[in-house]
């Protein structure tokens, strides 16, 4: 009796152990700092406290003014020393910005260059505050989210594939100022059958130990 438990606790501990892998912490590249290497990309590109971002983590956000000539891209870059390995687990590239206009054309497009295949805009799968991305959905003077989905750039993987280039907005001929309050690495949410499992594992093991 005492080893069909042991049995069963093993086997509850690795599902839980596998199912509180889906809840890992994101991988912040930038929230009020930089983080995890990443260096300031394109400029004239500062840290920046006048705009505050409305979303958890500190004051300060990268502010980017886009130079002469449009079609620019600002934010972060993975150089050299730089390159920096994309995590296990990780399924998306989000980042949040302000674009301080009310005019249009406010952004051109977004870059994720990595080492084994670079983000398309019009091929690769991205959304803007959570709906298909559109370019002319950007609304001046408000905070959007784009989340990129690294799964649909070819080639890549998780746990291999390497940042070795711009995590970048490019600004249009507008060329106003964008704030950067947030950029971080995703993991997609867990499906309900992982939570459902999990669920289960952890009521287990409380019948286990009232039967002791």
């Amino acid at each position: 009796m005492n080893s069909l438990k042991l049995k069963l606790l093993s086997t509850v501990f690795t599902v839980a152990s596998a199912g509180m892998s889906l809840f890992a912490a994101d991988t912040i590249l930038f929230n009020d700092t930089v983080q995890h290497g990443g260096a300031f990309g394109n400029g004239p590109i500062y840290l920046d406290s006048g705009i505050t971002y409305p979303g958890p983590g500190g004051t300060n956000t990268l502010n980017w003014e886009p130079e002469a000539g449009g079609y620019k891209s600002g934010g972060l870059e993975f150089y050299g020393g730089k390159i920096m390995t994309v995590p296990s687990g990780v399924t998306n590239l989000d980042y949040t910005f302000y674009v301080d206009s009310t005019g249009g054309s406010l952004m051109n497009g977004f870059t994720v260059n990595l080492d084994t295949g670079d983000f398309n805009l019009g091929t690769d799968s991205w959304t803007l505050d959570g709906n298909p991305g559109a370019v002319g959905d950007v609304v001046g003077q408000t905070w959007h989210t784009i989340s990129v989905d690294l799964t649909s750039i070819a080639g890549f993987s998780a746990g291999t594939s390497k940042l070795n280039g711009l995590v970048a907005f490019k600004n249009n001929t507008d060329r106003s100022n964008v704030f950067i309050g947030d950029i971080r690495l995703t993991q997609a949410i867990p499906e309900p059958s992982s939570l459902l499992l999990l669920v289960a594992a952890c009521g287990l093991v409380v019948y286990i130990r009232r039967r002791n």
